[in-house]
């Protein structure tokens, strides 16, 4: 009996404790709910405020807009002279780099200074002394050189003839003698004119004696005689001074022709030394064209690599370059093919990382994109990029410009916030 009821009392007790076990507590379900929510408001708070951007990596290359200029070699072989070093100051026209050619650098630069004093225009006996001197190993300038000096020699040759002068001050002196000559005549004509007309007088009064027989038949025949006489006088005169003004007419015909003549013996003999001066310069731009590498414009050498005279060099190959010494503008370019043009805006920042400055060490350049080409046949457009601080990084650290300065440049196209980006999806 004892032992029933003991069992009836564990029972009893069990069933309390399964009312009270099973039954959750209402304040534990009041902290989870409000716990959670918290949770979920920090997350969306943590999305919202948490923001980055979205970039568009693509290459870029620095230049400027006087950017530095290539020199290329114009043939294969050994470099004859290597004439500049690095960081070296050029004017235009200065040599850099002669390659081996059969012409002499010694003689090139002889004839280089005759080739700059060569004028078509001008009369070449100015400068006497500068074709005298006899350059050679010329190799294939040596024809149009020796050419060009034989024409200069028969011109300068011709102006230096005094013949043509003397006959012509020979011919003037006789024209003056005639014209002093033609004077006198002429005074001497004026003069028997005078007793021409006077004997015509005379003889009109002794006829008009004769008719009133005032005198004899004898004295009006002498007074007739007299004026045959003055009148064939004054014929003579006026025939010499016919043939002494046909002569001087004559000279002077005879110096106007001997001035043309040479005038054209000289004019011809230019133009052959003209002509000359002309081919020896084409066959020298020609020589220069093929073997010469020459600054055009002034400004800075820039060597890339440790050449010397001697040394072998091919067709193609850069050998050096110019910086120009004009102020200019460095920015960045780069070439970008994107499905969604959109994308890319003006004005939109670019972080660029070179290549040659690794940017953990020396940072970033920072821009902006300046311009937008339009889009090209092949889907690709070209930005410019506008370099904010010039080359000094965000480091601080200023770099050189140097020529073809390569790297990436990360354009920062729009900034997102997280939230934004989870939903984005669900749209």
């Amino acid at each position: 009996m004892a032992k029933e009821n003991n069992e009836r009392s564990i029972e009893i007790q069990s069933e309390s404790m399964d009312d009270i076990m099973g039954k959750q507590p209402t304040w534990i379900l009041r902290r989870g709910i409000t716990v959670f929510c918290m949770v979920i408001v920090a997350l969306l708070i943590g999305t919202w405020l948490i923001h980055y951007p979205d970039t568009v990596t693509v290459p870029v290359i620095i230049t400027s807009t006087n950017p530095p200029i290539e020199f290329i070699a114009p043939s294969g072989g050994r470099i004859q002279s290597f004439l500049v070093k690095n960081q070296q100051k050029v004017e235009p026209g200065d040599y850099l780099v002669i390659l081996e050619n059969p012409v002499n650098t010694y003689s090139i630069k002889r004839l280089h200074s005759l080739i700059h004093l060569l004028d078509s225009s001008l009369k070449f006996q100015i400068e006497p002394g500068l074709y005298d001197a006899n350059i050679s190993n010329l190799g294939v300038l040596e024809q149009p050189y020796h050419r060009l000096i034989q024409s200069v020699k028969k011109y300068r040759l011709f102006c230096s003839t005094t013949f043509e002068n003397e006959m012509i001050k020979n011919l003037n002196r006789q024209i003056k003698l005639l014209d002093s000559q033609l004077i006198k005549l002429k005074s001497k004509a004026s003069i028997d004119s005078f007793n021409l007309t006077l004997s015509q007088i005379t003889g009109d009064y002794d006829s008009l004696r004769l008719t009133l027989k005032e005198n004899s038949p004898d004295e009006f025949d002498k007074a007739g005689e007299q004026l045959l006489n003055n009148k064939q006088t004054s014929i003579n005169k006026e025939t010499v001074l016919s043939v002494i003004r046909i002569e001087i007419a004559r000279l002077e015909q005879h110096i106007w022709e001997s001035r043309m003549t040479e005038k054209k013996e000289e004019q011809d003999l230019l133009d052959k030394t003209n002509e000359a001066a002309k081919d020896l310069i084409k066959q020298f731009e020609i020589w220069e064209k093929t073997y010469v590498l020459k600054s055009s414009s002034t400004g800075t050498v820039l060597v890339w690599k440790n050449w010397s005279s001697g040394q072998s060099v091919e067709a193609g190959e850069i050998v050096l370059s110019i910086k120009p010494d004009k102020a200019e503008r460095v920015f960045g370019k780069a070439t970008i093919a994107i499905e969604n043009p959109g994308r890319i805006k003006v004005n939109q920042k670019v972080l660029i990382k070179l290549q040659s400055f690794p940017y953990p060490e020396f940072g970033v350049l920072t821009g902006k994109i300046r311009s937008i080409s339009g889009t090209s046949a092949n889907g690709k457009c070209i930005l410019e990029i506008d370099l904010t601080k010039g080359l000094r990084t965000n480091y601080n650290r200023q770099l050189p410009l140097t020529y073809g300065m390569t790297g990436t440049a990360e354009i920062i196209t729009e900034d997102k916030r997280l939230l934004e980006r989870l939903i984005a999806p669900l749209r």
